[in-house]
Order: structure tokens, then sequence, then C-alpha cells
């Protein structure tokens, strides 16, 4: 009797089609970039002639300091909200991370120290760039204290073969890295700076 049932999809597909372009409008930062956003996992539903009675979508969005965690969190309470006031069925709206954007200036000592340490190494300074991940290193800008912080791994190609199924790193690109990481904490710890 599926004219009796209220699908639980319906207002969930209605948030999704929403979400596309909810943060359209959102700053961009003059550093970090633009807002990342994207649904990427959907349930709902037992069989075809079964009208859902509960699904379940969850997303990612990766702020930015021109638009945080809060507005974030505020715009989609909002929506929510809007969705609940023309629909039969119930959007609930619960947030199960919430890390902050981090951005570590590019003459902080942890940086130098890196470039310098990574050149008396390989000959090469690493490049800078900004990634969109989440990392622990959001957890330090929690704490009262300020820790710089910089991603930095090897590979020929870190980023795209991160959280892949045949994710892999060489073995000489490992033991590379074992040396720079060595240099690295020798010129950081370092109490003139140069080692």
């Amino acid at each position: 009797m599926p004219a009796t049932g209220i699908n639980a999809l319906e207002p969930l597909l209605d948030f999704g089609v929403t979400e596309r372009t909810l943060f359209d409008d959102a700053p961009a930062d003059p550093i970090i970039g633009k807002l990342e956003h994207s649904v990427t996992v959907m349930k709902a539903g037992e069989q075809v002639n079964t009208i859902p009675d509960y699904a379940e979508l969850a997303g990612n969005i990766r702020p930015v300091p021109t638009f945080n965690n809060a507005a974030v969190t505020e715009r989609l309470q909002q929506t929510v909200a809007a969705l609940n006031a023309r629909s039969a069925g119930r959007v609930e709206f619960e947030l199960t991370h919430s890390f902050f954007p981090v951005l570590t200036p590019t003459d902080a000592k942890l940086v130098t120290a890196t470039q310098a340490a990574v050149a008396q190494v390989s000959g090469t300074a690493p490049a800078l760039a900004i990634i969109h991940a989440a990392t622990d290193a959001s957890e330090f800008t929690k704490s009262a204290n300020h820790f710089d912080t910089i991603i930095f791994g090897h590979g020929d190609d870190t980023e795209n073969m991160s959280h892949r199924l045949n994710e892999y790193v060489d073995l000489a690109q490992y033991q590379l890295a074992v040396q720079e990481y060595e240099a690295i904490a020798r010129r950081y710890f370092a109490r003139s700076g140069v080692c």
C-alpha cells in the first residue's frame, strides 16, 4: 500500500539536491580557497515493493576560515528546518565530526626547517601546497598552546594514491623519508637552528 506510507527517501533526496548548491555563496578563503562539500553515503530501503520508513545520508564538508564550522552547521540546520516545514517526513541533522581548517604560515619554523632538511637530504626542497584533507592537525587547534603543523609524506603521487585499494609507497621512497624525518627533527630542535 505505497499510497499510505511516508517515503523516508523523499525528504532526504530533497536535501541531497539542495546540498549541491547550498554553499555556492560561501566566500573563498584567500589562501585555502573554496569550501569543499559532497554527499558521499546514502542508505535506504529493504526491497523495491516496500516504502522505506528510514533513510540515512552522510557527507563531508571542508570548511574554510571565511565560512567556518559554525556557519556550515547553522546553514545545514536551517536547511533541515525548511525541509521539515514542507514535508510529511522528518529530517534530522547529526554532526558526527567537526574538524577545523588548519593553516601554517610559510615562514613558520616547522615549514622552513622541513624545507631546509629535505633539501639537505634529497637535494630539493618540497613545494608548498594547500591540501583539502582531514587530519589530526585539526585537533591541535583546540589546544591553548600553538602548534605549527604540516602534511609531509612520500611517494610519486602521494595525494592521488591516498585512500586507494592499492595504496603504497615505494620502498626507496620510504627509506628516503626516514632520513628526511630525522633531518627535520634535528634541524627543528637544534638550539641554533642550524645542524
